[in-house]
């Protein structure tokens, strides 16, 4: 069963926020946070005043986080007892514990799972970073990039720092139907400018709309074409200037609705890719190109050890997990592209049908978890190079 997914430059999470909201100017004074560390279990903010404190908050399925770490662990390491470097996140002790002990880092690491910083500081987009000056004052709440070598010696020295402000959309209703479309209605395609006030993503619609609507937010072009031909960024290829389709540039996105009629809902797909090449300066097809891929196939001398089910199901995943109660081999191949487990398009040379109840789970930080732990359902990865399908968006008749 397919699942659309439009990767972003953060992986989002929600959680429900109650409590007092700080902002930049109010005191951190009051915080207390829970520290997996050997020598300290728990700190309170008012014992960090006479330095700077930078709250990363992160998880290990966050590829962006893990990413920036090393930045963070140079920040430590620079100004060692006058900046404390602390990341946190919502995730079980034992998983942590198994993060620190394959990538040990100069900063702390804070567990809130009773959600005290979150509270203090919503957000739904990670990493999102908070900097606190030596008098527990919160001075920045942005993107952990923002902050660098000079940000931290003007803090130091009680200087006014002015960096962007990362807000996320916390309370909407991804219920709501933006479009508020009619349940009457039989068919319908628009397409319309950025909203600032909606965050972005995609929705299929169930009821009346099953398997004949498709709603996606602010997004750009190139996702409307995954999207209308089912196919990854890693299949991509730009005949056109890619900068139309950056992420960062707001004049880029867009938001999107398609209802095909009821008796056509089985040529969902096609309708809609025959809807973007007709109304858009650009278009897409899908053409034959030479790639490097991953290659997901069946270890000879293994015995496969997934249990058979008659009923094929969605699946959900993340960076370091993939669960269904029924998925197909498919499945389990577009996941692992759609999630850039290897940054390149996947083949599935399993030769095996049906469908299975299968659970995957490894800790990306630790070098052959993955392998360790496909080898024991009988399945292996391998690199090779091979001629595949691939969507070319190009511009003309």
């Amino acid at each position: 069963m397919k699942a659309l997914y439009f990767p972003l430059a953060f992986l989002v999470f929600t959680v429900q926020v109650f409590g007092q909201t700080l902002k930049i100017g109010d005191s951190s004074s009051d915080l207390k946070l829970s520290l997996m560390d050997k020598n300290k279990t728990s700190i309170s903010f008012s014992e960090l005043e006479g330095k700077v404190v930078m709250i990363d908050f992160w998880a290990t399925w966050c590829s962006p986080c893990i990413a920036g770490m090393p930045h963070l662990n140079d920040l430590q390491n620079e100004f060692n007892e006058n900046l404390q470097i602390i990341a946190v996140s919502h995730e079980s002790e034992d998983r942590i514990k198994r993060f620190i002990n394959s990538r040990p880092q100069a900063f702390l690491f804070g567990l809130d799972n009773a959600n005290n910083l979150q509270k203090a500081f919503p957000h739904s987009i990670i990493p999102h970073t908070v900097l606190i000056n030596p008098n527990g004052k919160v001075v920045a709440i942005t993107a952990p990039e923002n902050i660098n070598l000079k940000v931290i010696e003007q803090v130091l020295k009680g200087e006014t720092i002015d960096l962007p402000l990362k807000t996320d959309i916390i309370d909407f209703d991804y219920a709501d139907d933006y479009f508020k479309v009619d349940s009457t209605i039989a068919e319908h395609f628009v397409i319309q400018p950025y909203n600032a006030s909606i965050p972005s993503f995609s929705k299929r619609s169930g009821g009346i709309f099953a398997n004949r609507r498709l709603t996606i937010h602010n997004a750009p072009i190139s996702s409307f074409f995954r999207a209308a031909f089912q196919v990854s960024s890693y299949r991509l290829v730009y005949e056109v200037d890619e900068t139309q389709f950056d992420y960062e540039n707001t004049d880029n996105l867009y938001n999107l609705d398609i209802i095909v009629a009821p008796e056509d809902r089985d040529q969902f797909y096609p309708i809609f890719q025959s809807k973007l090449n007709e109304l858009l300066e650009v278009k897409g097809r899908i053409g034959k190109q030479e790639k490097e891929i991953a290659v997901l196939y069946k270890i000879d001398s293994l015995e496969f050890g997934l249990n058979p089910v008659e009923e094929h199901t969605n699946y959900s995943g993340r960076g370091d997990y993939f669960k269904s109660a029924g998925a197909s081999m498919d499945d389990f191949r577009e996941y692992l592209e759609n999630f850039g487990l290897f940054g390149l398009p996947v083949v599935n040379d399993t030769g095996i049908d049906g469908y299975f109840s299968l659970e995957f789970s490894f800790d990306p930080e630790t070098k052959g978890s993955f392998q360790e732990n496909l080898r024991k359902i009988g399945l292996g990865i391998k690199k090779n190079k091979r001629e595949i399908d691939v969507l070319i968006l190009y511009t003309g008749a």
